[in-house]
C-alpha cells in the first residue's frame, strides 16, 4: 500500500506512535482499518535503537506535545550524543538546543505576562505556569545536578513570591513542601508546613501525608508508619488510609 494514499484518505490528524495507539485509533474510527494495518507493520516504539532522528523531529516539530513525550525524547538525545558518529551527535545536540530554547521562550513569555498581570486568577495562572515549567525543565536536567538544582531554585523563587502575594491555595502550598525537599531542605519544609501562617492552608490529611513525606525523606521510617497511623484515625480519605495500612502492615505497627 503506498503511504501517500493513506495520508490523503486521511480521517482525523491523529498520528498514532505505536501499533497500540494504532488500534486505538481504529477502535475510535480517527484511523482507517487500511491504515492501522499499514502502521501495525511499520511503527516501530520510539525508545528502541535504532533510534529515528526522524520521528524525533517529527515530533518536536508539532505544538503542546506531553511533557512526558518530551523528556523522553531528551534522555534519547543525550544517549545519542555518546554516539561515535559525529554528524548524528550534532543532530543531536541541536535538537537538545531546541528543546531548551523552547522552554527558556515559554518561562520568558509567562513572566512578561505576570509583571503587566493585575487580576489575581490570572496571576494565580501565570505563577502556576512558571513554576510548572521551571520543574519540567530541571527534571530534563536531573542527570546535571548543577542545572538540576538551578532551575529547581528559580521554581522556588517564584513559589515565594506567589506565597508573598497571598494568592496560594492548597496545591500550591503542597508544591511549594515538596520543592522544599527537592532542594533538600526538610526542616524549611516542616517549619512551612506548620507554621502559624501557611497551616491554614492544609486540611488535616494533607498535614499527615506531608509530614510523613518529610520523614520518607529522612530516612525514618518508623516515623513515617506512625505519622500516618495516627493521621489516619476517623480520616474518610482513601489514599491517607490505605497509605497507613500499607506502612503499618510493613513496619509492624498496630
Amino acid at each position: 500500500m503506498n503511504p501517500f494514499d493513506l495520508f490523503r484518505t486521511k480521517r482525523s490528524p491523529y498520528s498514532p506512535r505505536t501499533p497500540q495507539t494504532a488500534l486505538l485509533g481504529m477502535e475510535r474510527e480517527a484511523i482507517s482499518p487500511e491504515e492501522f494495518m499499514f502502521l501495525r507493520t511499520n511503527l516501530v516504539p520510539l525508545n528502541i535503537e535504532p533510534y529515528s532522528l526522524s520521528e524525533i523531529e517529527r515530533i518536536l516539530s508539532k505544538r503542546n506535545i506531553s511533557f512526558s513525550l518530551v523528556h523522553s525524547i531528551t534522555r534519547i538525545l543525550k544517549k545519542i550524543l555518546t554516539y561515535e558518529d559525529k554528524e548524528i551527535v550534532q543532530i543531536a545536540a541541536e535538537k537538545l538546543i531546541t528543546i531548551e530554547s523552547r522552554f527558556s521562550q515559554r518561562i520568558q513569555s509567562y513572566k512578561t505576562l505576570l509583571e503587566l498581570e493585575e487580576d489575581e486568577g490570572d496571576k494565580q495562572k501565570l505563577y502556576r505556569l512558571i513554576i510548572t515549567t521551571y520543574k519540567e525543565f530541571a527534571q530534563i536536567h536531573r542527570d546535571h545536578q548543577g542545572l538540576f538544582k538551578f532551575y529547581l531554585r528559580e521554581a522556588f523563587a517564584y513559589s515565594r513570591a506567589f506565597w508573598e502575594e497571598h494568592l496560594y491555595e492548597e496545591p500550591d502550598g503542597i508544591s511549594h513542601v515538596q520543592l522544599l525537599l527537592e532542594l533538600d531542605l526538610p526542616s524549611q519544609a516542616r517549619a512551612f508546613l506548620h507554621d502559624s501562617g501557611s497551616a491554614n492552608l492544609f486540611s488535616h490529611e494533607t498535614t499527615t501525608l506531608l509530614d510523613g513525606e518529610i520523614q520518607f525523606y529522612l530516612g525514618r521510617f518508623a516515623e513515617t508508619a506512625g505519622i500516618l497511623a495516627a493521621g489516619s484515625i476517623q480520616s474518610e480519605n482513601s489514599q491517607l488510609v490505605a497509605l497507613s495500612y500499607f506502612w503499618n502492615q510493613n513496619a509492624g505497627v498496630d
